[in-house]
């Protein structure tokens, strides 16, 4: 059977079964799997910080980390099975509000269209008007979009190219002109959704690109094992949402009187554009394996057991004779299971957080490498003692 004759005996399975129902089941299994793979992040009795929303901000103790946690994992698996969970996704809304303002680190961009898909569904998605259903999906729609619209823009970079694809590619080094072709690509994608024209072949090229990132990522060195289920849940996206629909760019783009659907335009059309300016968030902004976000460490100079307690000791790196650093990335990686969130006000916070926790914090250093240039991948470093950090 060709691959087109697939998608539309696929297509065939789930027209006779409502388009917001399957997104509904695929967008909480996959948060559901990710937030167990990552359920160090979501508990607050780590070593590595919680960051929240603003200082001071209460924290969830054990064991109500983990009761919240059950409950959110709870209220997802009902939602994936339940035909009309409004009460479970209201739940499932307001535990996730609690445990995000807590820690900006679980502000990975996964959980972010995942939580936003998921508003959209509760306010939207069950009204017994179809023009409702069908904003519902057009905003799901435009969510979809535009993480692959902004991943591709953010890709058009030179540490990109230079860095990040040769990495992911196992090679050496790409010619220019293919590292700009990877990010032309996923910007087609994103395009292609909306349009009506070009929509099949995106999901196509969407589909094909999902199975080679998860193909490096599982197969041929196993990492970052959280964003497996993002990029399987992707690709159920694209056919779900967009395969064998005829909807008009404007039906998709337009907030069609809802408030909601204008926020949401707003959230991944228009603030994205900020994170060029350093107003917005890169994670909030499709910065997916981009090669663009601030860089941080910690430089221990000393011997280590007479700096830092022993805890830490996993997550640090020999330098030299009595010098070792400790990777803020590396550290959240192999802790949580998730990247650290790239912002320098996190790293700061983290920073000062090991400071406290120093034996002599005369002898650490944060240095935080800033956005890399786009033409020439130049970074602007910046140190900080533990006095001034």
């Amino acid at each position: 059977m060709s691959e087109h004759n697939i998608l539309t005996h696929f297509h065939k399975y789930i027209s006779s079964r409502d388009r917001i129902a399957w997104t509904q089941t695929a967008v909480s299994l996959a948060m559901t799997i990710g937030l167990l793979i990552t359920y160090p992040l979501w508990l607050s009795r780590r070593l590595y910080p919680l960051v929240p929303i603003v200082p001071n901000w209460p924290v969830v103790v054990a064991p109500w980390d983990l009761i919240i946690f059950l409950a959110l994992i709870g209220c997802l698996s009902a939602t994936a099975v339940v035909p009309r969970p409004r009460k479970f996704l209201a739940a499932t809304i307001i535990l996730l509000a609690i445990l995000g303002l807590a820690d900006q680190t679980r502000w990975q961009p996964w959980v972010f269209q995942y939580t936003a898909m998921l508003i959209t569904l509760a306010l939207l998605g069950y009204n017994k008007q179809n023009y409702k259903k069908q904003q519902a999906l057009n905003a799901c729609r435009f969510i979809v979009a535009s993480i692959y619209i902004f991943s591709g823009l953010q890709k058009l970079n030179i540490s990109f190219i230079k860095d990040v694809l040769p990495y992911f590619a196992g090679i050496n080094s790409v010619p220019l002109l293919v590292g700009l072709a990877v990010a032309g690509i996923e910007l087609f994608i994103g395009l292609g959704l909306i349009t009506k024209r070009f929509r099949h072949p995106a999901i196509i090229l969407a589909v094909l690109m999902h199975t080679a990132i998860l193909y490096r990522l599982v197969l041929i060195e196993p990492y970052n094992v959280a964003v497996w289920p993002w990029n399987i849940a992707m690709m159920s996206f694209v056919l779900i949402l967009f395969w064998n629909t005829y909807n008009k760019p404007r039906a998709i783009i337009s907030p069609h009187k809802s408030t909601w659907k204008v926020i949401v335009l707003i959230m991944f059309g228009l603030l994205p554009i900020g994170s060029w300016f350093g107003v917005w968030d890169m994670y909030l902004s499709g910065a997916l394996y981009s090669g663009n976000k601030v860089k941080a460490e910690i430089i221990i100079d000393g011997p280590l057991q007479e700096i830092l307690p022993i805890d830490y000791s996993p997550y640090t790196q020999p330098t030299g004779l009595n010098t070792y650093v400790l990777p803020i990335s590396s550290w959240s990686y192999q802790e949580l299971q998730v990247p650290t969130y790239p912002e320098e006000r996190v790293f700061r916070n983290i920073g000062n957080s090991v400071c406290s926790a120093s034996l002599d914090p005369d002898r650490l250093t944060l240095v935080l490498r800033g956005k890399p240039t786009i033409f020439r991948g130049e970074r602007i470093i910046t140190t900080f003692s533990c006095s001034t950090v």
